[in-house]
């Protein structure tokens, strides 16, 4: 039955989109009750992926993001495996995800909460500064953890030609019609394993980072929300490799492969960035890929599809 849903779900999305677009999905996991799936993560030493949803920005949602576990075949393990809603467990908005050591890093917020990878207890947390919002998450071999911090002001808007006055200007519409203004107070943070925060980075060149990857290089591989930069941080938080990617409005995730393949997604679907600079379309869904994973032991990648609710897996293009 669970192959017989991935092959309607595999063949529904070739009906709604161009052949070439759908190349290499393996299966899509939905209607399993995701609600916006941000990030995806391998679980190497368990074998499974996490999947965070965030569970809405609106008043009144506070604490009930969620953490599902899935298993490699697709099967829904635990749909909550890690529940802002229940007792003793604190989490709100979940986006990022990162493994250092046994530790699951998620970050929500104000905040980068800590679970224990074999069973998801809390094991604490990392307080940001303030004014600061994590995003996405990356593990460093010394077992510290950045955080990208994207900074924007949040607008209520009353009329069309408000909100089309504002886009052009700059601005990221979202959730219900509000604008999220870039402010400039963009910052990657560093949290080290006793929990103290520091400032890898902060300036307005940063340009809302959101996706960021660690490279064997040393250097860090961060992709700009709104004016698709692409770009490596060196460990002294300076720019490097800056690259611009075709301008096709908001980017979320950034990975790269052992072998040196990088990828950023956007809001429909997924580049791959040649080492000339040059982006290639290798998924189009025209539907929002954020924040994805790999998982290298199969050779897939893993687009969780926010807005849409699923979870897509498919072979490294």
């Amino acid at each position: 039955m669970r192959l017989l849903r991935y092959l309607f779900a595999a063949l529904a999305l070739a009906c709604s989109l161009p052949a070439h677009t759908t190349d290499g999905i393996e299966f899509v996991v939905e209607a399993a009750g995701f609600v916006k799936p941000e990030s995806v993560i391998h679980d190497t030493r368990n074998d499974v992926y996490l999947v965070s949803n965030i569970n809405g920005l609106q008043p009144g949602t506070a604490g009930k993001g969620f953490i599902s576990r899935i298993a490699p075949d697709g099967t829904v393990l635990a749909l909550k495996w890690i529940d802002g809603g229940a007792p003793g467990t604190e989490l709100d908005h979940p986006a990022g995800l990162a493994i250092a050591g046994d530790v699951l890093y998620v970050a929500d917020s104000l905040f980068v909460r800590l679970f224990r990878l074999a069973d998801g207890k809390p094991l604490g947390k990392a307080e940001l500064p303030q004014g600061t919002s994590a995003n996405s998450l990356a593990a460093l071999p010394d077992g510290s953890v950045l955080a990208t911090c994207s900074a924007w002001n949040r607008h209520k808007l009353g009329s069309a030609g408000d909100i089309a006055g504002r886009a052009v200007a700059g601005a990221f519409r979202q959730f219900d019609g509000d604008l999220w203004m870039p402010n400039g107070r963009d910052a990657v943070l560093r949290i080290a394993p006793d929990l103290t925060v520091s400032i890898l980075a902060s300036s307005p060149a940063l340009k809302q980072p959101n996706g960021i990857r660690a490279l064997p290089s040393g250097n860090v591989l961060t992709v700009s929300s709104n004016s698709g930069e692409l770009y490596e941080l060196t460990p002294a938080g300076e720019r490097a490799n800056v690259r611009i990617l075709p301008h096709r409005g908001f980017f979320d995730g950034v990975g790269a492969t052992p072998d040196g393949k990088v990828f950023v997604s956007f809001h429909h679907g997924l580049y791959r960035i040649h080492a000339d600079g040059q982006a290639e379309t290798v998924f189009d869904f025209n539907s929002h890929i954020a924040d994805f994973g790999f998982d290298l032991k199969r050779g897939r990648i893993l687009l969780p599809a926010i807005v849409a609710g699923k979870l897509i897996v498919a072979r490294i293009p």
